[in-house]
């Protein structure tokens, strides 16, 4: 419900409340904590609370539906805050997809689109302020394609990522002096689970646009004292060339997802961290489950670097076979279901969805996986046609019907690591 959403500040000193606050509303205690680093400016709690609840003011009253440009700003995150802590609903897009983006405007018609201007804020641009039916618990819309413009959103509520970040920061054991650097953009799950994470605990985050193969990343990473990164596939398969990176003295964990890692280059990372003294977690999740559903602890990487590991705290797994029965018996391949609290309250494939719940009982995520008997999952196939290259998931199915309406009969096929497109002759 929306007053659960905006419940008033909890003042404890401990953990996230998994009760009704949500982690976005119970912020107070961490006050004097250093919220967002950027360069060398830093913002404290107390002042991301009073700047984030003044933009959430002014894009208007209770229940507006925001488009948000998720640069890695301090002036976005701030602005993405605003809408959570004001119970709006906010779609986060990237730099780069005006084309796209204006397609949905024209969709969905938000109340507001707030775009980032270089140098300087980000600028709210007020559009209108017709009622929009929304569902009184939806918080966030993703993109579920990566860039073939589909309308589709998956629906998130407030408890969703309220679920997903202290599952999250209860298996990474986070607490108020991580400081994580933003190396993935917030409109893609896995970057914005990172946020939602360290916000949840009053950790600090260190906002960057740079990759890790930018010059200079490694001396500011150090220079701003970042304790752990995040990657996906590509990432470690260029980090992989060298180990000077992995001498980081305030390194403490590194987290891999969006997409299969090659076994041999999870072994070598586990054995970096190893001897270096971080962590080294694989995890595998979808953004209809906000976005994380299992990880794998770092002492298996090394015995069993193909698996994507057991369901996160508070989740749970299992496997069903063609027919829908689940399968009991270990090493026996069936379509992985996951089932918790994080599970998105459906698709949006237009206007009206946004006032509607459709939350599944449970996520058929789609993927074909073995139990071992040690109660670790392993990912053997996948049941549709989604690939994953660059971390960004694609439907095959939609970017085909897209080639066709410019090259009839065209097909379109490909792995993780190559997307293959056919067109006739």
């Amino acid at each position: 419900m929306r007053n659960e959403q905006n419940s008033s500040e909890n003042t404890d000193n401990g953990a996230a409340a998994v009760g009704d606050v949500l982690f976005y509303n119970n912020l107070t205690r961490f006050a004097d904590n250093v919220a967002l680093i950027e360069g060398a400016r830093r913002i404290t709690y107390a002042s991301l609370i009073t700047n984030a609840d003044t933009i959430g003011a002014e894009i208007g009253p209770q229940g507006r539906l925001v488009f948000l440009e998720a640069r890695n700003t301090i002036e976005a995150v701030t602005a993405y805050l605003g809408c959570l802590r004001a119970g709006h609903v906010a779609h986060l897009f990237g730099e780069g997809e005006e084309a796209r983006v204006e397609r949905l405007i024209d969709i969905y018609n938000p109340h507001a689109v707030i775009r980032h201007e270089t140098p300087g804020p980000s600028v709210i641009g007020r559009r209108h302020d017709e009622t929009i039916p929304l569902h009184p618990d939806l918080a966030v819309l993703l993109s579920t394609s990566g860039s073939t413009g589909s309308p589709k959103f998956v629906k998130l509520s407030g408890r969703n990522i309220h679920a997903n970040a202290l599952a999250i920061a209860e298996y990474l054991g986070l607490d108020e002096t991580e400081r994580a650097i933003t190396t993935l953009k917030f409109n893609y799950s896995y970057g914005l689970s990172i946020i939602h994470s360290h916000l949840a605990c009053g950790a600090s985050l260190v906002l960057t646009e740079s990759s890790v193969t930018t010059p200079g990343f490694w001396p500011m990473f150090e220079a701003q004292g970042a304790t752990s990164f995040a990657g996906v596939p590509y990432i470690f398969e260029m980090l992989d060339r060298t180990s000077d990176w992995a001498a980081q003295p305030n390194l403490r964990y590194v987290t891999q997802a969006g997409g299969r890692l090659a076994p041999e280059i999870v072994r070598r990372m586990a054995e970096l961290g190893r001897n270096n003294g971080w962590r080294f977690f694989v995890m595998y999740g979808q953004t209809e489950a906000a976005p994380r559903m299992t990880y794998l602890p770092p002492e298996n990487a090394l015995d069993h670097p193909d698996c994507i590991g057991r369901a996160v705290p508070g989740g749970a797994l299992s496997l069903i076979d063609e027919v829908g029965m689940v399968i009991n018996a270990p090493d026996t391949a069936g379509e992985l279901i996951y089932t918790g609290p994080n599970v998105m309250m459906g698709y949006a494939e237009g206007p009206a969805a946004l006032a509607t719940d459709e939350t599944p009982p449970s996520l058929k995520t789609g993927d074909i996986a073995v139990r071992l008997s040690n109660g670790l999952y392993r990912i053997v196939g996948r049941s549709s046609r989604f690939i994953k290259p660059f971390g960004i998931r694609l439907n095959l199915d939609e970017l085909q019907a897209q080639v066709r309406e410019r090259a009839a009969g065209a097909i379109c096929t490909g792995t993780d690591e190559r997307l293959v497109v056919a067109v006739p002759g």
